[in-house]
């Protein structure tokens, strides 16, 4: 299984995210304690993908993890949580009160992240955290500055391997956009920044000009066509994966692009209410549309690498 992963997964800022204990990740992902995930019947109200694993918060608001154990990736805290954010090899979950707990590989201190956020993102080996003040936190690897957000308020952020980005609010309101760490950006004025997606190396954001059209300038890497986003993408249902994208038409299908050397991108039909991928994952995980409303959480769907059972689910 260790080959797949090692041949998937390439090299980002000079340093391979598997290969190399180093400050752009931590270490190969191991073979070991793997777990077979939950019932597929099990319904989800959030849920995230790392690099060989997956967790996701269950309907009553406990968090289940299965695939790649090494570092006690699934080792989840107990508690009732309401949002949750996966990284290579860590992640962190918040409470309702915004409290945040973290877990997993912690050879950087990227899961001492404490105190209380309205949003958390994990990256390669480092995390960030976003006050309700719009100042962003962050702790972890920090040799491309990963970890030194510029002073601003923030109103969204989102993380790579080893760099973070982030949507911006002067105080007249005017939205930018903005990252920090291996791959560096900062907006052209004029434009209404929404959202922002951070993949392994590269970043995009969409962006809304005075007549309210949309569109999705990125930067950094693109040799798998990351920057290639579909027009049929609806405007704030996009994720990123390691080297790929996918986000949903306005029907519910899933539109992918990018690496799909995993199948990652090649999505089952749906129709679907919202899809995750995680900064250095080749998986793609989807909540399937309701056909009974009544029901707490959204059944969820993966596909893509499986090398370490994180599609079971």
């Amino acid at each position: 299984m260790i080959p797949i992963v090692l041949t998937l997964l390439s090299t980002v800022s000079g340093c391979s995210i598997v290969l190399l204990d180093n400050q752009c990740d931590t270490g190969p992902l191991g073979d070991t304690a793997q777990d077979t995930g939950v019932a597929p019947e099990s319904r989800f109200i959030d849920a995230g993908t790392g690099g060989g694993h997956t967790c996701g918060i269950l309907a009553g608001g406990a968090i289940e993890c299965w695939g790649i154990n090494d570092d006690g990736q699934l080792n989840a805290p107990s508690g009732v949580f309401s949002s949750i954010h996966v990284g290579h090899a860590h992640a962190c979950a918040l409470d309702g009160m915004g409290e945040v707990q973290c877990w997993g590989r912690n050879n950087h201190e990227q899961t001492a992240l404490s105190g209380t956020f309205s949003t958390v993102v994990a990256g390669g080996a480092h995390t960030c955290g976003l006050r309700e003040s719009g100042e962003v936190e962050c702790v972890g690897s920090n040799e491309y500055g990963q970890s030194s957000p510029p002073e601003a308020v923030f109103l969204s952020i989102s993380a790579g391997a080893t760099h973070t980005c982030g949507i911006t609010a002067d105080r007249s309101g005017q939205q930018s956009s903005v990252c920090w760490g291996a791959i560096e950006h900062s907006s052209t004025e004029g434009l209404v920044h929404e959202s922002s997606i951070s993949g392994t190396d590269w970043a995009c954001f969409e962006e809304v000009d005075k007549e309210g059209n949309t569109s999705y300038p990125c930067i950094g890497e693109s040799d798998d066509g990351q920057h290639a986003i579909p027009s049929s993408l609806e405007p704030g249902t996009w994720t990123a994966g390691a080297h790929h994208g996918c986000g949903l038409t306005n029907d519910g299908t899933v539109v992918c692009w990018g690496s799909n050397d995993a199948g990652q991108a090649t999505a089952p039909a749906g129709p679907y209410i919202r899809v995750i991928s995680g900064g250095t994952s080749l998986h793609t995980c989807a909540f399937e549309k309701p056909s009974d409303a009544d029901q707490p959480g959204w059944l969820m769907d993966c596909w893509g690498l499986d090398a370490e059972n994180q599609l079971a689910h």
